[in-house]
């Protein structure tokens, strides 16, 4: 029995070059899709950084977010361009944004993360919900090969587990 036979038989009712019949598909075999995105990756454009990002569960304002999103953005540029890149100082850094929405990055695996290198993840946390919904997410940091750091966008004290 060829490959194309075989695979075709797992399938009772559906052939090669039939029509798809929608009610052909028991519902029991259908596995159910999570309410949010889990381990999303998302490039920066022209950057070696990029994040991985898992939305959560949470009562977090997707306005006051984008708000802080922006403000940090912003704050993160006029800092880089007056003083200049560097290592985060302490570890990490909460910014806190509208009533108890903010945002918590800190340094992982052994490595650290600079500034320049949080200004392009903020920019790509904003690019992704911009295209798919402002929400609290989790999300992790990191430059070229390394995971430099982790981070948290959401009301502060619901950081997930």
């Amino acid at each position: 029995m060829s490959m194309i036979q075989q695979k075709s038989t797992k399938i009772k009712t559906l052939t090669i070059h039939s029509v798809f019949n929608r009610r052909s598909l028991e519902a029991s075999n259908l596995e159910p899709r999570g309410a949010y995105p889990r381990n999303v990756i998302w490039c920066v454009h022209g950057t070696q950084t990029y994040i991985i990002l898992s939305m959560a569960k949470s009562e977090a304002s997707g306005v006051a977010i984008q708000n802080m999103l922006s403000t940090a953005s912003s704050s993160l540029a006029a800092f880089l361009s007056e003083i200049g890149d560097g290592v985060i100082s302490k570890g990490g850094i909460a910014w806190p944004g509208i009533g108890d929405i903010g945002f918590l990055a800190w340094n992982s695996n052994n490595h650290q993360t600079t500034w320049g290198v949080l200004r392009a993840a903020v920019a790509a946390l904003n690019d992704y919900m911009s295209r798919n919904g402002y929400g609290a997410a989790t999300f992790t940091i990191a430059d070229g090969l390394n995971i430099v750091g982790k981070g948290y966008v959401g009301i502060i004290g619901q950081l997930p587990a």
